[in-house]
């Protein structure tokens, strides 16, 4: 997928960017920051960004039994995952993003189309993606371009906060990245954002030889 522009990550609060180091990333000057874009496709029910905070919401619990797929629980979907995540939300329950649903609230979720871009943040000119978000920020992993490893799921909403499926957002304690609460975890944004020359090379081509994007690639 090539991305639609490349841009750095800087925190509103210190005004620093994320920089790769090592396996993970740090805060560091913005003209030394890595150089980022958002990737892999987007999974089915992967929702909007403007419906992450109903998803999160506190629900009734229900006294209903409830099938997770490998074992039952009392007290509805919510109750099926006990920090195994969507692996332990399945049959009358469906996971969606950072969230095990039932199916019927499940269905009512605005999502996005899906195999479109993009569920992830992928490092500019490389193969690796972000994955996980430990007590350090996001590690990192080979690309999972289908978008369904929920581990690369990563998510911007309206009021910049980085969502990851499990729940919990990107912060930043005593100057060094962690992860906590969107509710009051830390806001960024991009910035430096540029047109890459293999996307500009892309769409110049498409106008010279009449290509669409549903056309075969053989």
């Amino acid at each position: 997928m090539l991305p639609e522009k490349v841009f750095r990550i800087r925190s509103t609060s210190t005004g620093k960017c994320l920089q790769r180091w090592d396996h993970g990333y740090r805060l560091i000057h913005c003209a030394a920051a890595t150089w980022l874009h958002r990737g892999n496709m987007i999974p089915k029910a992967f929702p909007h960004p403007a419906a992450l905070s109903r998803l999160v919401a506190p629900r009734e619990q229900e006294a209903k039994e409830t099938n997770c797929g490998g074992h039952h629980v009392s007290g509805g979907c919510d109750a099926c995952p006990q920090g195994h995540g969507a692996e332990w939300c399945n049959a009358d329950c469906q996971w969606v993003f950072a969230v095990c649903l039932s199916r019927a609230e499940a269905s009512q979720v605005d999502a996005q189309e899906p195999e479109t871009c993009c569920s992830g943040v992928r490092e500019w000119n490389s193969l690796d993606c972000w994955a996980e978000l430990t007590g350090h920020g996001p590690g990192t992993a080979l690309c999972d371009i289908t978008g369904r490893s929920t581990s690369q799921q990563f998510m911007f909403d309206d009021d910049g906060h980085i969502w990851h499926s499990s729940g919990e957002c990107l912060g930043i304690n005593g100057g060094k990245l962690k992860k906590g609460q969107c509710a009051t975890a830390e806001k960024w944004e991009m910035v430096d954002s540029f047109e890459p020359f293999e996307t500009k090379a892309y769409k110049e081509a498409v106008v010279k030889y009449g290509l669409t994007a549903d056309m075969p690639d053989h």
